[in-house]
């Protein structure tokens, strides 16, 4: 499988986006090192050397806007028609910490799967959250459809939403924060 990991909020073009911040350390002010573009790159590193001790394929997305990001993502899906496909959007911020939330395009015929199973794992591993969503977005309709999660086995393919997929497989895209 090849997992494709964007590191939101960090490296776009002109823009200081750090994302959201807490005050970790208690001094009363959010530094750098306290903000979400650079707190996902710990989970990243974790995931990445996770995935290929597995055996998987791992490409950390981590410049560029996003519209560039989604093309390389949608490349290196669509070099790899065999091969089964998870991108997924590093962020760290849903809900002030009181829930977390694992998206997938609304296209995506095993997005669902992959995003339900995502969410089944966090509900496992993060206990102190209560609540761990799935829901399916939509850019265009802006529609979300929330499931609460449950144990599922990952997608068949799930890949970044690219509006012109060769007809063999439908595009998909899965988010997790």
């Amino acid at each position: 499988m090849i997992v494709i990991l964007d590191r939101q909020h960090y490296g776009k073009p002109g823009k200081n986006d750090l994302g959201a911040g807490a005050d970790l350390d208690g001094d009363g002010k959010v530094q750098d090192d306290e903000r979400e573009a650079n707190l996902t790159l710990v989970y990243i590193e974790a995931a990445k050397q996770m995935l290929e001790a597995d055996g998987h394929t791992v490409h950390i997305l981590d410049s560029g806007w996003y519209s560039s990001r989604h093309e390389q993502a949608a490349g290196i899906a669509l070099a790899n028609p065999d091969d089964k496909c998870a991108y997924i959007a590093c962020h760290l911020n849903a809900g002030g910490g009181d829930y977390s939330v694992a998206l997938y395009d609304h296209r995506s015929t095993g997005g669902h799967k992959l995003a339900l199973s995502i969410a089944a794992a966090m509900a496992s591993d993060i206990t102190a959250v209560g609540r761990h969503l799935v829901k399916a977005s939509s850019r265009t309709s802006g529609a979300t459809r929330t499931t609460r999660s449950r144990a599922s086995t990952p997608g068949r393919r799930t890949c970044p939403a690219c509006a012109s997929s060769p007809s063999s497989w439908t595009p998909k895209s899965t988010r997790s924060t």
